[in-house]
C-alpha cells in the first residue's frame, strides 16, 4: 500500500543522493551498462524500435546509480514514444543522448521536468510518481555532470546526460 510506496520512494531518493550503503566509486564501462539497459528496454517495450550507437566510455562513479538513471531515461522514452515509434540512444564524448519520437516537451514544462514529483498535464494520465527524471538529475550531479531536456528538431524529446566530470 502507501507505506510500501513511501519506503520505495525513500529508497530511490537515498540511492539518488548516494546515501544508500555500500555504494563505492569505481571505474566501469558506461557503454556496457547502457547496452544492457537498452536490451532490457527492448524486452519491456517490444513495439518500440531501439537503436544504439555506443562508443567505449570509462566512467569513474557509481554503476548502480547510473544504471538507475539510464533506465529511467529509456523507460521515459519508451513510454512517451509509444507503440511503433523509435528511440535512438547515443553515447559519445562522455554524453548519453536519448531521443524519442513522442509528443516532445511543452515549453512551460521544460524547466520543471527534472523537479521531484513534477508531472506535466500530459503525464498525469500515465503511471509514475514524477521521480524518474529527478533521480536522473541527482545522479548526474553526483558525477559532476548535468542533464538537459530539449525538443529534437523534427519532433520528440531529446535528453542529454553529460558526465563531463567523470567520463573519459
Amino acid at each position: 500500500g502507501s507505506r510500501e510506496m513511501a519506503s520505495r520512494i525513500g529508497g530511490l531518493l537515498a540511492l539518488a543522493r548516494g546515501e544508500a550503503p555500500r555504494l563505492e566509486r569505481r571505474e566501469f564501462q558506461l557503454d556496457e551498462l547502457v547496452d544492457e539497459a537498452v536490451g532490457r528496454a527492448r524486452a519491456r517495450f517490444p513495439t518500440v524500435s531501439w537503436t544504439d550507437e555506443l562508443e567505449p566510455t570509462i566512467v569513474d562513479g557509481y554503476p548502480e546509480r547510473l544504471e538507475r538513471a539510464v533506465w529511467n531515461l529509456l523507460e521515459n522514452a519508451g513510454k512517451w514514444g509509444g507503440e511503433g515509434s523509435s528511440v535512438e540512444v547515443t553515447l559519445a564524448a562522455g554524453e548519453l543522448r536519448v531521443r524519442d519520437h513522442g509528443p516532445g516537451i511543452e515549453p512551460q514544462d521544460r524547466p520543471l521536468v527534472f523537479d521531484r514529483f513534477y508531472r506535466s498535464a500530459a503525464a498525469r494520465s500515465m503511471p509514475g510518481a514524477g521521480l524518474g527524471l529527478a533521480i536522473v538529475r541527482e545522479v548526474a550531479e553526483a558525477h559532476g555532470g548535468t542533464v538537459k531536456a530539449e525538443n529534437a528538431q523534427d519532433g520528440g524529446a531529446l535528453v542529454r546526460l553529460s558526465l563531463n566530470g567523470a567520463a573519459r
